[in-house]
């Protein structure tokens, strides 16, 4: 079945969901499967052909739970603290053999705006090819990131280390890419309409294609 956007219904009830418990979203659980669930795997299933035509032919997805669909629980074990479900649908679409350590594109959609981000964690054994890669030619990653920081509003994450590691000089001129042992660069964007019809697998391509640059290079640095 094509995807044909999410319903205001599932919007508001996605919306709710941080609220509930487990006998509430227990009765809620037909409108969730129904309305929110299959609509998503659909969604990917649109999505991911869109990106491999436009960023990357090797992107790969799965339009299940536990693969491009992120369970709609918080795992309290982890994030104590947190609301057992969550307000938004996180996708993510990844290209390595690993999705757990390859560049990802993501998609956050909530009840009322979108949020992308591009990235990857960084394994031990790759972490001193990346920083070799910043070192040699970091305006290849430092430049589009401005691009996106500028245009788009973009944040990237704050690094993991307070300082450069050896053997790069403390002033070295992407010192601050020097210091993360993982890259995150996200920002969000309106869909406006399209939330509740098929234009939002287009409005996500789009928005996406923002982050190409990034997501190449990265995957680029697996390939060395």
């Amino acid at each position: 079945m094509a995807f044909n956007g999410f319903t205001p219904r599932a919007l508001a009830l996605l919306n709710e969901l941080p609220e509930y418990d487990r006998e509430a979203f227990s009765r809620a659980a037909p409108i969730y499967r129904s309305e929110i669930l299959e609509p998503a795997k659909r969604f990917v299933s649109a999505l991911g052909p869109a990106l491999r035509g436009t960023i990357s032919s090797g992107i790969e997805f799965g339009a299940k739970t536990n693969e491009s669909i992120a369970p709609i629980h918080n795992d309290l074990r982890f994030y104590p603290g947190t609301a057992r479900y969550r307000g938004d649908l996180l996708f993510r679409f990844w290209e390595g053999h690993d999705r757990r350590w390859s560049p990802t594109l993501s998609v956050r959609v909530g009840s009322a705006r979108v949020a992308f981000a591009a990235g990857m964690k960084f394994p031990v054994d790759a972490l001193d090819r990346y920083r070799a890669a910043i070192d040699s030619d970091g305006d290849r990653l430092a430049k589009p990131l401005k691009r996106l920081i500028r245009y788009s509003s973009a944040e990237v994450v704050a690094p993991d280390l307070k300082r450069v590691p050896a053997p790069y000089p403390p002033d070295h001129p992407h010192s601050d890419l020097l210091r993360h042992k993982s890259l995150l660069v996200r920002w969000f964007a309106d869909p406006q309409d399209s939330m509740s019809g098929p234009g939002l697998v287009t409005f996500c391509r789009n928005q996406l294609r923002k982050g190409a640059e990034v997501h190449l290079w990265l995957v680029d640095q697996g390939r060395l």
